[in-house]
């Protein structure tokens, strides 16, 4: 990412003191992946410790991130006007980390990225740090945007290929190449199929939210 691209986004959004897009990839068009800090800022490069069984056994977790006070860099195009938008649809990326400190394994946001490809994923929600959202609890749930996460199994060299770019979610997974990454009329991320009829040329992959009032 070039200087001036990165001075035009940080003017329109404050930047976020975690973010560190240059060691990632940030794309108007496709994937944004990079990585983050913690708040001491440490960034956790190596390879994860332990993994995650609430649900299943899994090694790695996303979340959508709407907390409005730490938006992070995440450009896209907006189709319907031609407009650029500094902070569409973003995920934070979850993984159990070794703390350098404590030698204990953690939970620690790592990354943040707009598609996140996950071999054997699942959903899993958590009612108590819904109900904490709902009900405005900021003490047990700082983080209120935390309620359902993406939960799946993805090797530390395939997401450092994502964030690197040196391969799409579709490479990672070996999707079928009728279905494509793309954007919606806002700048989000989306998957779509390729139908080949003129009549109907795509068709969105299917989606999956809740909101807190359900």
């Amino acid at each position: 990412m070039s200087d001036i691209f990165e001075k035009a986004w940080y003017d329109t959004l404050p930047k976020n003191p975690r973010d560190r897009p240059k060691l990632g990839t940030v794309s108007m068009t496709g994937v944004t992946a990079y990585p983050t800090v913690d708040s001491k800022g440490t960034l956790f490069p190596g390879e994860m410790s332990g993994g995650f069984t609430t649900g299943r056994p899994h090694n790695l977790e996303v979340f959508r991130n709407i907390d409005p006070g730490a938006n992070h860099l995440s450009p896209g195009l907006i189709a319907a006007t031609g407009e650029t938008k500094p902070n569409t649809g973003i995920l934070s990326v979850q993984r159990k980390v070794r703390d350098p400190i404590t030698d204990k394994s953690t939970t620690k946001t790592i990354g943040v990225s707009n598609f996140m490809p996950l071999r054997d994923p699942f959903f899993r929600l958590s009612e108590s740090a819904q109900r904490n959202a709902y009900l405005g609890v900021k003490e047990k749930n700082p983080n209120r945007t935390a309620h359902m996460w993406s939960a799946g199994d993805l090797s530390r060299e395939d997401l450092d290929d994502l964030i690197a770019g040196k391969k799409t979610p579709q490479q990672i997974l070996g999707m079928n190449e009728r279905l494509k990454m793309g954007r919606n009329d806002f700048g989000d991320a989306l998957m779509f199929f390729e139908t080949g009829m003129p009549e109907m040329p795509t068709i969105e992959a299917p989606r999956f939210g809740y909101s807190v009032y359900d």
